[in-house]
């Protein structure tokens, strides 16, 4: 009679060692497409448009928050950050705002304009 129980009670299931070697083939796939992430992130291409295009948003706000509608050129590691001011259709109050980082080579790396209420 114990033998008829234990035929009927019988599960098939994975043992832990199979278990095991599953999750380490996972994690090990995980930490690659993890590893590829990072140097894609990391690369200096990326890295470098993103300082850039922040060094080229913090002249824009200075700008409006200090009133400073003046012509000016900043320089950073590799890039220039020119600023222009203009009047907006002779509009004393509403000014154009040109922003632009300029590479090594005189390439436009980066690019901004705006319409700036002076109140």
């Amino acid at each position: 009679m114990g033998q008829k129980t234990s035929k009927y009670l019988r599960i098939k299931a994975s043992t832990l060692v199979e278990s095991i070697i599953a999750l380490l083939i996972l994690s090990i796939g995980v930490g690659m497409g993890m590893m590829t992430y990072l140097n894609v992130i990391r690369s200096d291409r990326a890295e470098l448009k993103t300082r850039i295009k922040v060094a080229v948003i913090e002249v824009i706000i200075k700008t409006q928050d200090s009133h400073l509608w003046m012509d000016e050129e900043v320089s950073g590691q590799g890039y220039t950050i020119q600023k222009t001011v203009t009047l907006y259709n002779g509009n004393p109050g509403m000014y154009v705002l040109s922003v632009r980082a300029i590479g090594g080579h005189n390439e436009i790396l980066y690019s901004e304009r705006k319409i700036i209420s002076s109140q």
